[in-house]
């Protein structure tokens, strides 16, 4: 082997060798996650526990206009309560509910047992509500479901079945300390099944009626109870991904561009050693 060929082959093995460094470097990096993927990561929220009720009590006078037609000349009826429930104008009360809910409040179920049986036109007519049920379907939101039954006027057997009677707004509670829960006076709208149930044939209630306003106290000893509708901000020390605009972008890897400048140079001045290598003697 001449000493220009032996230039040639050293020379071709050192480029060689550049950038099989380079790449070998480009491939030991640690696989890097997407900004997007990272901060969800970071920003997972964690299970909600739930509270199991201890105490809870439900007070609502279903609707004043209804007692006074039971309790009018018309109908001539009344209404008798059974199971604990009591009333005192303008409120029936239910004092033993029991159930569980999420610490936000995004779900959960809270029952009151207990019955109301109201009668009139001589027995003809017959409403039985029985065992109401709140479902909180969100912080300030939640159904009445109640378990009913009613006779036409022309009479018949009682059969019960549940109803989603109604929509409760519970914007404006009290979580006190967080072990707690009460509010006074919860607007109450009737649902279409609501007001279907409720009119029978007899009836002229509407879905998105207001009913009578509902109170209801929870105790959650121990529980952490919270109410909120706003979306969680990212921590102070932790920058929103690509930049001041929060806009997810690409983070600039820079092993990998010094790594790909040195094998660049490296093939470089390989390149001019091969040139001048080929260039003849004068």
């Amino acid at each position: 082997m001449n000493r220009r060929t032996a230039r040639r082959t050293l020379t071709a093995g050192l480029a060689a060798g550049l950038l099989g460094s380079a790449l070998a470097g480009v491939a030991a990096l640690p696989a890097q996650a997407s900004p997007a993927t990272g901060w969800a990561a970071q920003t997972t929220a964690p299970a909600v526990r739930e509270c199991v009720i201890e105490a809870a009590e439900l007070r609502w006078g279903v609707k004043e206009r209804f007692r006074n037609y039971i309790s009018g000349s018309i109908a001539n009826g009344e209404w008798v309560t059974g199971g604990g429930v009591s009333y005192a104008t303008p409120q029936f009360t239910w004092p033993s509910g029991t159930g569980s809910v999420r610490e936000d409040l995004s779900g959960g179920t809270v029952a009151f047992p207990g019955t109301i049986h109201f009668t009139g036109h001589g027995g003809l007519m017959q409403l039985d509500l029985k065992d109401p049920r709140i479902q909180f379907t969100g912080p300030t939101t939640a159904e009445l479901v109640l378990e009913m039954a009613a006779s036409d006027v022309e009479g018949g057997d009682l059969v019960f079945e549940p109803v989603v009677a109604a929509t409760i707004d519970l914007a404006g509670a009290d979580t006190g300390d967080g072990s707690s829960y009460s509010i006074e006076a919860a607007p109450v709208h009737l649902t279409e099944a609501g007001a279907a149930a409720f009119n029978n044939k007899y009836g002229d209630y509407s879905p998105g009626e207001s009913f009578d306003a509902l109170a209801v106290s929870l105790t959650l000893p121990g529980c952490g109870i919270t109410v909120s509708t706003g979306t969680a901000a990212p921590p102070e020390d932790e920058p929103l991904p690509g930049g001041p605009e929060g806009q997810a972008g690409p983070e600039i890897p820079w092993a990998i561009v010094v790594l790909g400048g040195v094998a660049v140079v490296g093939i470089g001045v390989t390149t001019v050693l091969l040139l001048r290598g080929r260039t003849p003697k004068q």
